[in-house]
């Protein structure tokens, strides 16, 4: 079974095999969908052809990654992608980094109404920090693999209406 990868909160990344059940973007058969992208070139920056992977409510967890996730990207060895993460302490200072950023909006939407992400931590119960963005399913990576993850580039994400970050 491939192993999955997620980014962890702005910088660190880790190796996974956890997810979520609840998400609708997830890939329910990553076996299929690599078939789908067998013998592909791989996508890169340089040839402006990624599958970039925003932070919003569908593409991020908080806490950890279950057992049986589904990921959400697959991926061939070689592809660039673009993994935007965010910060688990935006409702320190709700009105300079989460309103008017609507994937932050989307993520931190916690009222009177309910919550966006309805299950954080372990056991749903705010009992995990981080906001985990993925995970991503490598084609033909095994159990136990080692994989190599270069970070190419790293950037903070600003609000488009502060430009804070």
């Amino acid at each position: 079974m491939p192993s999955l990868f997620s980014a962890l909160c702005i910088c660190a990344l880790m190796i996974t095999a956890r997810g979520q059940p609840w998400r609708t973007a997830d890939i329910a058969d990553p076996e299929a969908a690599c078939q789908a992208i067998a013998g592909r070139t791989p996508r890169t920056f340089a040839d402006g052809n990624t599958e970039d992977i925003a932070a919003n409510a569908e593409s991020v967890v908080w806490g950890f990654f279950w057992k049986n996730a589904k990921p959400y990207r697959v991926a061939n060895s070689g592809d660039e992608m673009l993994i935007e993460t965010v910060t688990h302490h935006g409702t320190d200072a709700y009105d300079e980094i989460v309103r008017g950023d609507p994937g932050m909006e989307s993520i931190y939407k916690w009222d009177s109404e309910g919550m966006t992400l309805n299950v954080r931590g372990a056991t749903g119960r705010s009992d995990g920090a981080h906001i985990m963005t993925g995970p991503v399913w490598i084609c033909g990576a095994e159990k136990d693999d080692v994989l190599q993850i270069d970070l190419i580039e790293m950037e903070p994400r600003r609000n488009p209406r502060t430009g804070k970050s």
